[in-house]
């Protein structure tokens, strides 16, 4: 049936009499024994279900939706409506414009760098959720300009840079804080939740899978914003549509910080 994300889309058109079953009728699908807890409400039984979706398949589709904040995680929604399909952001490629793609990636980027690259992105730990704390290992792109566009009914459009991607427009209801000056010192950063499908575990050439691991990443991809707690976690910043982001180039994903983040 697909990622996890799918199933849990394929159920947004679903109407239950009782509120909580819309998540109690996707343990099954998902093959998990969890209790039924009658009264607990729809946001908290679809919160104990990402979490345990999490915690068994460590598939990190089911945090891109878009729609209201759960009180039980800031990177979970509060309904199943926010799973709505996603934008396409990847568009196709021919085996001759990927062979090319190749062979630019092998020019721009040594076989050393490939390596080291593999080697960083194949020791990452999996994702783990654990006391409201879910600790998600990440591409981390610090954003270091945001410029207020204009507001409209209480959603706030900004044009953001980040480091290593190009500039990106984003809608969110809550007022973040503005720097027109490049700047280290804003607390949010675009992370890319870290994807294991996109490299070869059990490659034996680790350079090979290094570049093949790069042709993916450079692709246009749906970004998590985050802002930076004084405790040194991180909470998820709600937008109101995907946050489509694209890489400046191979150079900036190499040179990016690769890190595990604790998100509350």
């Amino acid at each position: 049936m697909g990622n996890a994300r799918s199933r849990l889309q394929w159920a947004v058109g679903r109407y239950t009499t009782v509120l909580e079953d819309i998540a109690y009728s996707l343990y099954g699908i998902f093959n998990l024994h969890l209790p039924v807890l009658y009264g607990e409400g729809k946001e908290k039984a679809l919160g104990r279900l990402l979490q345990e979706i999490l915690s068994q398949s460590h598939d990190i589709s089911i945090l891109h939706w878009v729609g209201e904040q759960s009180s039980i995680h800031s990177c979970f929604p509060a309904n199943i409506q926010a799973y709505q399909p996603l934008p396409q952001v990847q568009p196709d490629s021919t085996p001759i414009s990927m062979q090319q793609s190749m062979s630019r990636l092998q020019q721009d980027v040594s076989a050393n760098t490939a390596c080291r690259l593999y080697n960083i992105l194949t020791n990452l730990p999996r994702e783990m959720f654990a006391d409201y704390i879910l600790t998600l290992p990440c591409i981390v792109h610090r954003i270091q300009m945001v410029k207020l566009r204009g507001t409209y009914m209480d959603h706030h459009m900004y044009d953001v840079q980040a480091v290593g991607l190009r500039p990106v427009q984003i809608i969110a209801q809550e007022q973040l804080i503005q720097a027109t000056n490049p700047t280290n010192l804003l607390p949010y950063v675009l992370v890319r939740p870290w994807d294991r499908t996109l490299v070869n575990y059990s490659a034996n050439d680790h350079t090979m899978a290094g570049y093949t691991a790069l042709m993916e990443l450079v692709k246009p991809f749906i970004a998590l914003m985050l802002v930076r707690l004084p405790e040194g976690e991180y909470k998820r910043i709600c937008a109101s549509r995907h946050i489509v982001v694209c890489p400046d180039d191979p150079a900036s994903i190499v040179n990016s910080e690769i890190a595990t983040l604790d998100i509350v």
